[in-house]
């Protein structure tokens, strides 16, 4: 049996991780414009081979987490707390890159709008269908999460490279 406080607290939660999620995507977007830029560029370029290298890349993390969560040890189950907590900031950038790509459909859309509020309503939109009971949380964000993260390592392996000069040396 549920009460209202139950309601109120899960409904509350999910409210509080959805802001603070939005708040991150959008941070993200401001402070690694170029891993941002890279991750929107791959998920755009090919979606399918992303997700594929994203579940590739989150499976050994997520085993590892968690093994380290039945351990015994509460020292043990703090650092697999913040492998977890390591593994979704991760994520996050490359889920920024997500929303930008969406946010750049949503300007082509309506082109007076600013990209910071096209980053805002990428982020947005990303949120929200994640947030879809059933549907978003145990398709939708799990599968953001994942690709986000094979993302953020896909765009961390590239160089970016710096324009050449050209010149006769």
């Amino acid at each position: 049996m549920t009460t209202i406080g139950d309601n109120l607290l899960f409904f509350g939660s999910l409210s509080l991780i959805s802001l603070t999620l939005w708040g991150t995507l959008l941070l993200f977007n401001i402070l690694f414009p170029a891993k941002v830029s890279t991750s929107a560029h791959l998920v755009e370029s090919s979606p399918a081979r992303s997700i594929l290298f994203g579940f590739l890349y989150s499976l050994p993390v997520l085993i590892i987490t968690l093994i380290l969560v039945n351990a015994p040890s509460p020292v043990i189950k703090l650092l697999a707390g913040l492998l977890f907590v390591a593994f979704v900031l991760c994520a996050c950038v490359g889920m920024a890159g997500l929303a930008r790509m969406i946010g750049l459909r949503v300007q082509s859309l309506h082109p007076k709008c600013s990209a910071l509020s096209a980053n805002g309503w990428g982020a947005s939109l990303l949120v929200l269908f994640c947030g879809l009971p059933f549907l978003g949380w145990l398709i939708l964000a799990p599968v953001a999460l994942c690709l986000g993260f094979g993302l953020f390592v896909s765009s961390s392996m590239r160089r970016i490279t710096a324009p050449r000069a050209s010149g006769v040396s």
